[in-house]
């Protein structure tokens, strides 16, 4: 059980909550529809996790095995990105169990993903198929998506559209097209995860060859441009689509988070006006490490956390948002 937790520590397990919520947002609006099952619906989150964790450990050994030179010359004094394959440069384990970690979190994945299809049917096969084909290629070879601009986008669409239309099948056996349009405001905020993280690291990505789009726009109205789309967006969709009588009005609820998206632009405004700032973080921006925020502050840290845990709260508050409104219904 030790080993089974070191890996998901390894796996970064603290990034789940944009894989695992999108998830649950999907299973709360399958849950009034003829056919819903809360045993399916359980195992296809629990694949969606286990698939998380295989992707990120399978993106750590693509960038060891392709950049370990670079990451440990270029990276391994940079704070940003300072637990990037740490637990293989300490030796803690070898390459040879990373592999095998990997395949068994993968294997989990495929299993659930094979049982589930039989119950459902092929599109779901369909969806994890094309799930897992571009999770492989996000840095494995030969593609290596992320590393050629399209790895924030894929993501967005990974955990979005994809992930929440292969839930809701799974947990329902059909189709809705209010799904489709809340699963792409959920991606747009995953989306936003990932593109903020790269803002913050654009330096240490440009020193591996790594291309994630703040790399590719490296000026800063253009990357704010993109930031701009991935807080505000998802609230105008959502809004449109209730408007439009394709989503419940319940949904309007959604704007409870916009303060979060507002102070997460804000804060992102400010990484170019004002990087010097230290801070602290709000009670309303949702959990984060605030008992160990001295320390991190001691290691510069807190720039780069309080904007990463703020995007990632937020996607997880507007996904319980929508999972609160689909439970009133």
């Amino acid at each position: 059980m030790a080993k089974v937790l070191a890996w998901i520590r390894n796996a970064r397990h603290q990034a789940l909550p944009q894989s695992v919520f999108p998830a649950l947002a999907a299973v709360c609006m399958a849950r009034t529809v003829d056919g819903f099952s809360w045993g399916w619906a359980l195992c296809a989150c629990i694949g969606v996790a286990a698939a998380h964790l295989a992707s990120n450990l399978a993106d750590d050994y693509a960038d060891f095995r392709h950049n370990s030179e670079m990451i440990r010359n270029h990276l391994a004094e940079n704070q940003l990105r300072k637990e990037k394959c740490e637990y293989l440069f300490s030796g803690a384990f070898s390459l040879k169990q990373l592999k095998g970690a990997v395949a068994c979190f993968g294997l989990i994945a495929a299993a659930l993903a094979l049982a589930i299809g039989l119950k459902r049917g092929l599109p779901v096969l369909y969806l994890m198929l094309a799930t897992g084909f571009l999770s492989y290629f996000y840095s494995g070879a030969p593609l290596r998506l992320s590393y050629h601009g399209m790895g924030e986008g894929l993501i967005g669409l990974v955990f979005g559209p994809l992930l929440m239309a292969g839930v809701y099948f799974s947990a329902c056996g059909t189709w809705s097209g209010a799904l489709s349009w809340v699963s792409i405001a959920v991606g747009l905020l995953v989306f936003n995860i990932v593109y903020t993280h790269s803002m913050m690291d654009v330096q240490a990505d440009a020193a591996i060859g790594k291309r994630t789009l703040a790399v590719v726009f490296p000026n800063s109205s253009l990357q704010l441009f993109f930031s701009f789309l991935g807080n505000f967006l998802p609230f105008v969709l959502v809004e449109a689509g209730v408007l439009a009588g394709i989503l419940p009005a319940v949904f309007h609820c959604v704007w409870i988070a916009f303060p979060m998206a507002l102070a997460l632009f804000v804060l992102m405004c400010s990484h170019f006006r004002h990087p010097e700032r230290q801070y602290r973080p709000k009670w309303w921006m949702g959990p984060m490490p605030v008992k160990q925020w001295d320390a991190i502050v001691q290691l510069q840290l807190d720039a780069f956390l309080l904007r990463w845990f703020l995007a990632r709260n937020l996607t997880t508050f507007f996904c319980l948002l929508l999972m609160a409104g689909s439970l009133w219904l």
